[in-house]
């Protein structure tokens, strides 16, 4: 995957516009249609948060798919512009009239704080996805379901605010129904888990708990499954949101755009926090819990986080 500023030019009638325009961020927000339908600089199978590079042309291959028009949207200069097949192809990134503009390649401020955050997103997702699609085959051999594992709270104390009253503990194998339960550093119970969920493809499973009111400090949480095998209490500390590794003054204009989707802005956040090392993994998890399951990266990206 590839990650640049961008800016978009129509085929025809718009070269002046594009000539005036700012170099931003671009990528495909959404795709009316199989994948295989469209193509970026002749490589077909483009995919939403599909991210442009400076320079690239994007085709539709196809008119219709069983009758029906297609469409991709992308995210150019601020705004979602929806490119139909009638007008295919598009050249992304020429603000002198040529696709590739260097004028634009070689911008930098805030676009160039895009472009890195995007970059230092595409590794982790990449990890993620070979993690994700690993998991999925070994699930499909195993020879059980074990003993639940919190491996993300083992060999480093995981450090996390809690929001909104909230706080999700994922953790791997175990036979369902389980229970979770969190206790302070001595070893009382707090609260049970309100939610427990799993995944269908992973195995990993997440449990949610709500309406908290915790100090900072050391906490404990165990997991049973309905075998009883249960996890060790494993601890992690909670610090207020305030102790949060630091953004730049541009990271926190990039990440505070309303126009990048919800899902994106959560996704560059989480992976900020675990860049910053592996005792953020919790508090990077946090930050995906709260997003649908069928969100795209989401699933492959909490795998990561979970297995520590």
């Amino acid at each position: 995957m590839r990650f640049a500023t961008a800016v978009l030019l129509l085929a025809a009638g718009f070269v002046s516009a594009a000539r005036a325009a700012t170099p931003s961020i671009g990528w495909v927000v959404d795709i009316n249609g199989p994948p295989s339908a469209y193509a970026v600089n002749g490589v077909p199978g483009v995919g939403a948060a599909h991210a442009l590079e400076n320079g690239d042309r994007v085709s539709i291959l196809r008119a219709t798919d069983k009758g029906r028009k297609l469409t991709i949207t992308l995210y150019i200069a601020g705004k979602n512009v929806v490119v139909d097949a009638a007008r295919s192809p598009y050249c992304v990134g020429a603000t002198d009239g040529r696709c590739g503009s260097r004028s634009a390649a070689d911008s930098g401020g805030f676009p160039a704080v895009v472009r890195s955050i995007l970059n230092s997103v595409s590794s982790v997702l990449r990890t993620a996805q070979e993690h994700y699609y690993s998991a999925e085959t070994e699930s499909n051999i195993s020879m059980g379901a074990g003993k639940p594992a919190l491996a993300i709270l083992e060999n480093v104390e995981q450090l996390t605010p809690v929001t909104d009253g909230t706080l999700s503990i994922p953790w791997l194998n175990g036979s369902a129904p389980f229970k979770a339960t969190l206790e302070n550093a001595q070893g009382a119970a707090i609260a049970a888990a309100a939610q427990v969920k799993t995944d269908p493809v992973t195995g990993a499973s997440e449990a949610r708990f709500v309406n908290l009111r915790l100090e900072p400090g050391s906490y404990r949480v165990r997991v049973a499954d309905a075998t009883g095998a249960a996890t060790a209490p494993l601890t992690f500390r909670v610090i207020p949101i305030s102790q949060l590794p630091k953004l730049t003054p541009q990271e926190m204009q990039a990440l505070g755009d309303p126009l990048i989707p919800v899902h994106m802005r959560a996704l560059w956040r989480a992976t900020l926090l675990k860049g910053q090392g592996d005792q953020w993994r919790l508090a990077a998890y946090q930050e995906l819990a709260p997003l649908p399951d069928d969100t795209q990266q989401v699933p492959q990206l909490r795998y990561l986080l979970t297995e520590g």
